[in-house]
């Protein structure tokens, strides 16, 4: 197996807007495969970590986000190509969660954020 034709690990950056996925914020994504020892070895299995944010005080619900999630992860899997005797690429299992954070504020006094 030729490491450099079958190894995965890309950055992704889905801009803010992207057609049909209406995220309010950017999604970046890192997919990396067995090479970097995250997935089962020899067994074409690929991690796809996708995050984006929010601010706390925008009053998008929480099914905003995980719907542009979906459709994101629904696009970069369809968009995978078959090679030569393969199935085609296929969703096995997928987790979500969000968590709430203080925006940081920036005290000009004394020159540390509180």
């Amino acid at each position: 197996k030729d490491g450099s034709d079958t190894e995965q690990r890309y950055a992704i950056i889905i801009p803010p807007g992207t057609g049909g996925l209406e995220n309010k914020s950017a999604i970046h994504g890192v997919v990396a495969d067995d090479s970097v020892c995250v997935a089962p070895r020899g067994k074409d299995y690929t991690v796809l970590h996708l995050t984006t944010s929010s601010q706390g005080d925008d009053g998008a619900p929480d099914e905003l986000f995980v719907d542009a999630m979906s459709k994101a992860v629904e696009f970069l899997v369809a968009s995978q190509p078959t090679r030569g005797n393969t199935a085609p690429v296929k969703e096995l299992h997928h987790i979500s969660f969000s968590y709430c954070t203080e925006t940081p504020s920036f005290d000009e006094k004394d020159g540390i954020d509180s």
